[in-house]
């Protein structure tokens, strides 16, 4: 087993101040807000020069539109509940101290990378263009897959044990069930 989850392990039994819990999630909404998406957007720029996709800018900015607020919306129910159930927040630094199976985690258990990946997608097709917007959507994909994948889920199994590894059984990872699993809802 890899050391980042063992360690990860360690750091969220140790209780924080309300003042470092806030400044962690503040810390983590600039990094995934502000400073990732401008990463994303700077190397989706660059693949735009070989791949493009038609599309108008009214469409464009329409699908810009509805992402961005389905995925803001999404992301901020899902770091309401980490913060209000789970005591905690979205961040491996200041992390929720209970498992967490209500609320959007009951219908899959990534719900805030879920609307982080719809917010990317959003935020490239406004600065730029749909085919940005998608590279930004992939990447995005791509990056909390290995995340969570190789790491968080990990972690997960490591402090929730049991109920983890049922909870994982029992709930989709990223694309919402439409109806949630009663034995979880808690």
């Amino acid at each position: 087993m890899s050391k980042i989850p063992k360690f990860l392990v360690g750091v969220s039994k140790t209780r924080y101040s309300m003042t470092r819990s806030v400044l962690c999630f503040l810390a983590g909404c600039i990094v995934f807000l502000v400073i990732l998406p401008g990463g994303y957007l700077f190397v989706a720029r660059f693949f735009n020069r070989w791949v493009s996709i038609p599309c108008t800018r009214p469409v464009e900015l329409t699908l810009a539109g509805i992402s961005g607020t389905v995925g803001l919306l999404i992301a901020l129910w899902s770091a309401w509940t980490q913060w209000t159930v789970g005591r905690g927040g979205p961040t491996p630094l200041a992390p929720t101290q209970k498992l967490i199976t209500s609320g959007p985690y009951a219908y899959c258990r990534n719900p805030l990378h879920l609307g982080t990946i719809l917010y990317l997608f959003a935020f490239g097709t406004f600065l730029a263009n749909l085919t940005v917007g998608l590279i930004c959507f992939l990447f995005e994909i791509i990056a909390v897959t290995g995340y969570v994948r190789g790491i968080e889920e990990k972690e997960l199994a490591l402090r929730f044990g049991r109920d983890y590894l049922e909870y994982e059984q029992n709930t989709p990872f990223l694309i919402p069930r439409i109806r949630r699993s009663r034995a979880w809802h808690r």
